[in-house]
Formats: C-alpha cells, sequence, structure tokens
C-alpha cells in the first residue's frame, strides 16, 4: 500500500483502517461461535522506576505488590517496565528492583525493557555505553533462563543473554506478542527484532522500549525502530516507552495501513518534595467490543489517579484482529493440574459469559504422557488416541516438559497413532469468577 501524506487522504485511511481491525463488528460475533472470547483484560505499563528503586524502594514495591494483588480483579495479562528500572549499576538499586518485581511471578507474567540506566557502564555517559553495551547486571538479577522456562517465553537475542526478548499472551480473542528492545538498539537487534514480527504474522505486536517517543515526537531511536519495524509490518499495534517525562500519545498509519499507536510516560523526578510522583504506573484497559483503551495514571502508594488530558485518555481505533480459535478442556482434579506442573491461582477468572463463548473440549488426561519414537528425533504428547507434535524445545518449555519425561515407543506403536493438531506454543488456564473448574485453553481441531 502506498504511503499517504495528506492530512485528508490520512484520515480517510485511519478511519478504513477501524473498521476492518477495530471495534465491534461482525467479527465478533462469530469469533465467539467458533471459540474466540472478546473479553475486556489490562495491561499494565510501568515507567521509569530509577528514583523509587534508589531513594523510595516503598513506592515501587507498592507497585508491583499492587499489580499482583489486583490480577483478577482486573484482568491484568501483562506487565510492562519500560526500563530503567535503576538509577546506577550498584547492587543496592539491583536487589531492590528484583525484589520488587519477584512479588509478581506466579501471578501476572511480565517484562522489563533494559533502559540507558540499566546498563554496566553507565555512568552518566550516553557515549560510555554506546563503548560497551554489556549488561551483565541486568541479566544476573534477571536472568534468560527464569523467562524462559514461562509458557510466553518465545525467544531472547542473543540467544544466550535477557537483552531483547519476544513474550507471547492470548486476549480478548487476539494473540499478542510483545517484542522488547534494548535501549538504542544496534542494527543486529533491530534485525532481530524485525525477524520475529515476521515470523508471528498471526500475533498482533506491542513493541516495549525505553527510547522512541519524547511528548508527541518521535526521537532519532524512535525513527529508526519506525522505518525498520513499526510502520513495516501489518501486525505492528502499539508502541510503549520511557525515557522522557514529557508524557504522550500519537498514532501514526503503517505502511500496510495498519494504526500503530504510541504511548509514552515516565513521572522519575528527583526533587524530594515532588517525590511521589515516581510512585505512578499507567493502567491501559483494553475493550475489544468497543476498538478502544481507557489509558489512566495510578499511585498505588497514594491511592490517587492524575486526570488531566495528557494521564487519562482514550485510545480510539485499537486493532484486535481474531486469535487462533479455542476450546477449553477441564483439568479434572487438583491432582491433575499438578500432574501437568500447572498450580492452583496460575487461571486467569472471567465472567461465566466470556468462559462459556469457547467450545466445551474433552476433559484433559489426568497425565501428560510425552512420547518417541526410537530413533526417531520427533516428541509427541499423546493426547487420547492421538499424537500431537511438540514443535522445539521452547514449546516444550512453555508446558513444563523436559527430555526426561519423554518416554520411547516402537516405530510401529508412534505411526499407529492417528495425528492431532500440533500441541500449542501457549498453554494457560481459565476459570468462571464464578466458578471452580479450570480449563486448560487449547485447539479446538
Amino acid at each position: 500500500m502506498a504511503i499517504y501524506r495528506g492530512v485528508r487522504r490520512r484520515t480517510i485511511l485511519l478511519g478504513m483502517a477501524a473498521g476492518v481491525l477495530g471495534g465491534p463488528s461482525i467479527m465478533d460475533a462469530a469469533g465467539a461461535a467458533s471459540g474466540i472470547s472478546r473479553e475486556s483484560f489490562t495491561l499494565i505499563m510501568i515507567p521509569d522506576t530509577q528514583i523509587a528503586v534508589q531513594d523510595w524502594p516503598e513506592f515501587f514495591y507498592a507497585q508491583t505488590q499492587w499489580i499482583a494483588d489486583n490480577r483478577n480483579t482486573l484482568g491484568i495479562r501483562f506487565a510492562i517496565h519500560v526500563g530503567d528500572i535503576t538509577e546506577w549499576p550498584r547492587s543496592t538499586d539491583w536487589s531492590r528492583a528484583r525484589y520488587g518485581m519477584n512479588k509478581l511471578d506466579g501471578k501476572v507474567p511480565y517484562v522489563v525493557a533494559i533502559g540507558n540506566h540499566d546498563f554496566d557502564a553507565w555512568n552518566g555517559s550516553y557515549s560510555a555505553i554506546a563503548a560497551n553495551r554489556t549488561c551483565n547486571n541486568f541479566n544476573s538479577y534477571f536472568p534468560r533462563s527464569k523467562f524462559a522456562a514461562w509458557p510466553s517465553f518465545g525467544s531472547s537475542y542473543p540467544s544466550t543473554l535477557n537483552d531483547n526478548s519476544f513474550h507471547k499472551f492470548t486476549a480478548g480473542g487476539t494473540d499478542w506478542g510483545i517484542l522488547t528492545l534494548k535501549f538504542n538498539p544496534t542494527d543486529a537487534e533491530l534485525a532481530w527484532g524485525a525477524s520475529v514480527v515476521a515470523a508471528n504474522p498471526d500475533r498482533q505486536i506491542i513493541i516495549n522500549t525505553h527510547d522512541c517517543m519524547n511528548g508527541t515526537t518521535l526521537s532519532a531511536t524512535g525513527t529508526r525502530l519506525w522505518n525498520t519495524i513499526s510502520r513495516v509490518y501489518p501486525n505492528v499495534a502499539l508502541i510503549l516507552n520511557g525515557h522522557y517525562t514529557n508524557q504522550g500519545y500519537r498514532k501514526d498509519l503503517g505502511d500496510n495501513g495498519n494504526i500503530v499507536h504510541h504511548v509514552m510516560a515516565d513521572y522519575q523526578d528527583y526533587d524530594y518534595a515532588d517525590r511521589y510522583q515516581n510512585s505512578f504506573l499507567r493502567i491501559m484497559t483494553f475493550h475489544p467490543s468497543t476498538g478502544t483503551v481507557d489509558v489512566r495514571t495510578y499511585s498505588p502508594y497514594l491511592n490517587q489517579y492524575k486526570t488531566d488530558a495528557r494521564n487519562q485518555f482514550v485510545i480510539t481505533d485499537m486493532p484486535f484482529a481474531p486469535g487462533a480459535p479455542r476450546c477449553r478442556r477441564h483439568v479434572i482434579s487438583g491432582s491433575s493440574l499438578t500432574a501437568w506442573r500447572w498450580k492452583f491461582g496460575e487461571e486467569w477468572l472471567m465472567p461465566q459469559s466470556e468462559v462459556d463463548a469457547y467450545p466445551l473440549g474433552t476433559p484433559l488426561p489426568q497425565a501428560p504422557l510425552l512420547i518417541q519414537a526410537t530413533g526417531d528425533p520427533a516428541v509427541y504428547l499423546a493426547d487420547g488416541d492421538r499424537k500431537r507434535h511438540v514443535p522445539n524445545q521452547q514449546v516444550m518449555a512453555a508446558w513444563r516438559w523436559t527430555f526426561g519425561d519423554v518416554q520411547q515407543r516402537t516405530p510401529a506403536q508412534v505411526a499407529a497413532m492417528p495425528t492431532g493438531p500440533k500441541v500449542v506454543d501457549y498453554p494457560y488456564l481459565i476459570r468462571s469468577s464464578s466458578g471452580a473448574a479450570i480449563y486448560l485453553m487449547d485447539d479446538p481441531n
């Protein structure tokens, strides 16, 4: 699609895109009938916490504790930290940062971008971190191994580090991906990010990076990101960043007619008199039925909101591309839940009507059985009388399986089993807020 720079033409295209990609439509009703639920959900944006971590860690701890406590009340599906989690490369800052984020472990999945203050070489000089981009502190306190064990984890770059990462989740009937990029990403990091977005065309992408927009103006880094990823791929929908204290929002039209929303927020303040500014975060509540996102700015420590136009507003024309249909499969008992390596409390609560929007599949087997034909590297989940391919080690890790769980079978035994759909790459549980039954979301085929 050609890029139109005229205001009138641009406005028309934005309106067209809203009708196709977001807002109420026949797609929603049809989607529910085919196993797509359009429930509202919330993402939390945690802006730069560097000053809170350094001087008033109780502000930061109150933020993450509040997120954990309101996980199901608000339908919080992910917490996204936009970077500068620390002020200086010292153990006290990093210990506090880890302690605060650990309050979300097992409750709300999260990602943390690397900001300029989070580099090992940060000394107040941008030239220092340009010359040395290592982030050993970050990888020590937020190691790749921890996040790789989560169902949401997709990949990272470099492959052994957590500098840049990709996570997945499903909410509002849409399959989402969160691409987190390091501060001022290199050409290689941008190329990796582009490859991830291109490889996941069925996921609507949120980009999380520290520096992208200042107020309503793209920074130099934001312009590089726009020209290499954001405007290029039709599945990019939202970009979050901090770094600047000039709160802002804008939306642009990508090369393929996709609307890209930019949201930036940073409440850091060194002044003791204004110290409570460091306690605010962003609550972003997504409404697939209207194609909107309610953005509110809140301090859990103060129990106060910022209600001016830059801090409380509604995003319109948010796309909600229909995700893969799913069915709900009953986890038949507590012992079965344990056998599948899940725990009570990890399930997402939904209204009964949203749960009912998913067709009921066959109950989940009492325990998983992984099999492999002798001499064949392919691993399968034996699901009833069918075999379902486990496509790679990342999917195996998302299901919390290891190769030690795999049992050998003869080639004839494996070949005799009918082939079912491959194992879903992002397993998650749901439960009605008014019921006790827990369901695994699975492929309905």
